[in-house]
């Protein structure tokens, strides 16, 4: 296993060793090999690399927003409304490779503060080549049986194989969620920072679960030519739409008090990511490279509909205040009472559209140094 890892990542390890920048790249058979349904979660696999809010990368602690997310160099619009771009709703099958930034450097785009991460997408290889997987599965937590993943592509070369043609389609259904528990302690009045002695008591508990419903499809293709004179022209159009629906109750208790609140967010919207490029590479000689591009980006969310209710009940249990409590306090079960009042409160819901895109075309240059 790790002698073909090594294989496969050969050509990943060495533009890691030439790079004249701190940068990591994952080669498509380390993609193919882990079982990671999003580019996200298989930029997360990276060193330095994290995931917030579920599908945007973190580069070195830097939040988010910070850093340029770019498709063959061709940069991403924001899929949210604090100029971050979320990475969850394309497809890790549609990618040779990825690779990662961490430092910045002068032919970077002035909005990269922490890093970047270029998706690079596959080009079609010498000969007919077609893929196909389909496969599902059962969420023993929540008993659903309707999640599937699938994704299918077709290649070849034409004209001496300097045509060369790769389309693919992918589609994702996940109907699942979790269960998360939190609590809130605060430091109790006996604390004794001097002899070591710092005591807390735990004075709010929360329990939510979530679920979540996600539909996810996406196209690309991409046409390269290659020219007599080492030159390239690659044309390349991407589009990728997620639809979802997600739900959250939470069950907070405030252990002070006796209160007691039941909470329920709700997210029903779509979004989706088109990216259109035409770039070209040319070698004037031996001396000299040229690169242009000429690229249109676009995405939009739209939030059908969102509400929020909550359900605020007292007297649920006999709450004391941490002045009072004792470790044994802290072990003992909560005194329940049958006394309850309940209040309700509900939010109307809301439509909310956004979305950014726009036309680029950068042109850079440069000379070989011997």
């Amino acid at each position: 296993m790790i002698t073909a890892q090594a294989a496969g990542q050969l050509q990943a390890i060495n533009e890691q060793l030439t790079a004249r920048k701190i940068v990591n790249v994952v080669s498509a058979e380390r993609i193919r090999e882990l079982p990671d349904e999003s580019a996200a979660a298989a930029v997360s696999r990276l060193p330095g690399i994290s995931i917030q809010n579920g599908d945007q990368i973190v580069i070195r602690g830097v939040e988010a927003k910070y850093n340029t997310v770019t498709v063959n160099g061709i940069q991403l619009p924001s899929t949210t409304l604090n100029r971050t771009t979320g990475l969850g709703f394309i497809s890790a099958n549609m990618l040779s490779s990825i690779e990662v930034a961490k430092t910045v450097t002068p032919d970077m785009d002035a909005n990269t503060i922490g890093g970047n991460v270029n998706l690079r997408l596959r080009e079609a290889p010498e000969g007919l080549h077609y893929d196909a997987l389909v496969f599902g599965d059962y969420n023993t937590q929540d008993h659903t049986a309707d999640n599937y993943r699938a994704w299918a592509s077709v290649s070849n070369r034409f004209w001496n194989n300097r045509l060369g043609v790769f389309l693919q389609a992918n589609a994702r259904r996940f109907n699942g969620g979790g269960d998360i528990a939190s609590a809130t302690w605060a430091e109790l009045p006996q604390a004794d920072p001097v002899a070591g002695r710092r005591p807390y008591g735990l004075n709010q508990y929360d329990l939510e679960d979530q679920v979540n419903i996600d539909n996810e499809y996406g196209a690309s293709m991409l046409v390269d030519y290659r020219l007599p004179n080492r030159g390239k022209l690659i044309l390349q159009n991407t589009y990728s739409a997620e639809e979802f629906d997600n739900v959250s109750f939470i069950d907070r208790l405030y252990l002070t008090t006796g209160e007691r609140r039941f909470r329920i967010n709700r997210v029903i919207g779509s979004r989706y990511l088109l990216v259109n490029a035409l770039q070209g590479e040319h070698w004037l000689g031996d001396v000299a490279k040229v690169d242009w591009a000429l690229s249109h980006a676009k995405s939009r969310r739209k939030d059908d509909l969102g509400y929020e209710t909550e359900f605020a009940g007292t007297n649920y249990f006999q709450g004391q205040p941490l002045t009072y409590w004792t470790s044994e306090d802290q072990s003992s079960p909560l005194n329940c009472s049958r006394e309850r009042q309940v209040q309700w409160a509900t939010a109307a819901p809301s439509t909310k559209i956004s979305g950014s895109g726009g036309w680029s075309g950068p042109l850079t240059s440069g000379c070989p140094l011997r």
